[in-house]
């Protein structure tokens, strides 16, 4: 497998999988026909309620399956956030997944939609379609093989699904942060490798990242990064050091973290694990971070893999607290191979340089 194919190919599938999102969101009446709330272990303890859209189910088997369909024997090390079951209103449970024709698809998805057979043609052709996007040169060039048997995929098809259902249009703050909003909505995308663990490429859309009140339409945002070996390319620049004393956070951040913090930093609040990343990427702040063990390895491989590219990095925030001040810069990156039982982390600290995270580490440790 050829390092440029499987980038093109990521790019491509998440850029569908934004086309899908967008066209859900753009319809109410259809959103709300979509909107499932989780329940047990897929909730996630943080809010109150949960939900699920059928937008992100369709995203992540679409990825699973076009991804599948481009390197045969891939499919078991996909892995998302999602399950791929969906009741509809009449209670009945559906696996939903691509299948060989556009006409099938069309049907099993007339079933979940209560009988809606133009949505559902509608979602079916946007499924079964072609992506083609303009690959940046760079990834053009490159020629590195990888073992396709020791590579593996994690997706979060819509990351802030709350923020996706309101459908509120964010107002920016005076560094471009919005606290919350459709602009906090992302599809995530990371490929990892199994025998280090570690991320090599990533891929992070905004569907909704900025908002043309003349023509009533949003434009999106895509941001990829590749971290192999001696290979770091991404399509941002790395960061300046100009926000260096600002970090992002949850609100429902620990108090306690949020006050030592505080004396060293200014803080930013916004929803949206993929969305705080790349707020890190960007430049906008230093770093995200996050106390507590309510993150999962599918917000943050994609992300991960842009940061690497950068010179930054996702640490263990409890590994961090544990360690002795003189050993943190022994800590490493934390990794991706799936389980069964677990796949969140003990909170992290994902930052955008060395010198972020130092800064950081000093105020957390002293």
């Amino acid at each position: 497998m050829l390092l440029c194919d499987l980038m093109s190919a990521v790019l491509c599938s998440a850029k569908k999988g934004s086309n899908i999102a967008t066209i859900i969101r753009s319809n109410d009446a259809l959103l709300q026909l979509l909107v499932e709330e989780k329940k047990g272990e897929q909730k996630n303890d943080r809010f109150l309620q949960d939900f699920k859209t059928l937008a992100d189910v369709l995203i992540q088997e679409m990825v699973r399956h076009d991804l599948s369909e481009k390197f045969s024997g891939l499919e078991d090390s996909i892995y998302g956030e999602e399950t791929n079951k969906f009741t509809n209103a009449l209670g009945e449970t559906i696996t939903i997944k691509l299948c060989s024709t556009e006409t099938e698809t069309q049907s099993l998805l007339v079933k979940v939609l209560d009988g809606n057979n133009k949505a559902a043609g509608l979602l079916s052709q946007c499924l079964h379609s072609t992506v083609c996007l303009p690959i940046d040169e760079r990834i053009q060039q490159l020629t590195h093989t990888i073992d396709k048997d020791d590579i593996g995929v994690w997706i979060d098809p819509i990351d802030s699904t709350n923020q996706y259902i309101q459908g509120d249009i964010g107002v920016e703050n005076d560094m471009g942060i919005i606290d919350e909003g459709l602009q906090c909505v992302t599809v995530l995308v990371g490929v990892f490798i199994k025998s280090t663990g570690l991320p090599i490429l990533g891929v992070v859309i905004q569907p909704f990242n900025n908002y043309n009140t003349q023509t009533q339409q949003w434009s999106e945002k895509i941001i990829w990064g590749i971290c192999y070996n001696d290979i770091k390319l991404s399509s941002l620049t790395t960061p300046t050091t100009a926000n260096n004393t600002r970090i992002i956070m949850s609100t429902s951040e620990d108090t306690e973290v949020k006050e030592k913090l505080s004396d060293n930093f200014q803080l930013d609040f916004a929803s949206g694990a993929g969305y705080k990343l790349i707020c890190s990427a960007l430049g906008c702040v230093s770093a995200y971070v996050l106390s507590k063990s309510s993150i999962y390895k599918w917000d943050c491989c994609g992300p991960h893999a842009i940061l690497l590219s950068l010179g930054g990095g996702i640490i263990s925030f409890k590994q961090l607290m544990e360690a002795q001040k003189s050993d943190v810069s022994q800590l490493k990156q934390v990794t991706y191979n799936h389980s069964q039982n677990a796949n969140s982390f003990d909170g992290i600290i994902a930052y955008n340089s060395s010198q972020s995270l130092s800064q950081i580490v000093n105020c957390l440790k002293s």
